[in-house]
Formats: C-alpha cells, sequence, structure tokens
C-alpha cells in the first residue's frame, strides 16, 4: 500500500528488545516509528509530535501504561491505542 506520508507510531515499552523489533518492523512497512522507555519518555515525545497510534505496554517502571494512557486519553482523546 502506497501513502502520501509516513504514518506516526509511538511504540512505549521498557523492554529494550520489543522496542527494537516493534521499530523495524513497523519502519519496513512504511511507519514513521518514535519509541520510548516509560511513560515519562513516551509524554515528552508527545510534545513534539503527536502520534497517529500509540502503542503501549501497561506493565513498567516509573509511570505505567495505565497511568500514561490515563493522561494520553485526558490530553490526546483521538489517539488510537493499542495497550
Amino acid at each position: 500500500m502506497s501513502r502520501n506520508f509516513a504514518q506516526r507510531v509511538l511504540v512505549v515499552d521498557d523492554d529494550p528488545v520489543i522496542r527494537q523489533v516493534s521499530e523495524a518492523l513497523l519502519s519496513r512497512q512504511g511507519y514513521e516509528v518514535r519509541t520510548a522507555a516509560d511513560g515519562f519518555e513516551g509524554l515528552a515525545l508527545m510534545r513534539q509530535t503527536v502520534p497517529d497510534i500509540i502503542m503501549s505496554d501497561l506493565k513498567m517502571p516509573n509511570m505505567s501504561g495505565f497511568e500514561f494512557l490515563s493522561v494520553v486519553r485526558r490530553r490526546f482523546p483521538h489517539v488510537p491505542v493499542i495497550a
């Protein structure tokens, strides 16, 4: 499928292997991928660019995925999420 612009995906997971594999697979499919190790880092990235979709782990240190997604729902209710 051809796209006029790359869809932006934010992957938030504390496991570096999950982040690397997700980024590699999604990038090969033409997505623009950014990754974050926890919810705090994910929110910081969202201040720069709001993604078209978020993929997030739920169990993470510092800020859990539940906390992260709660903030995302309030600030960015239009962004779909895969948890």
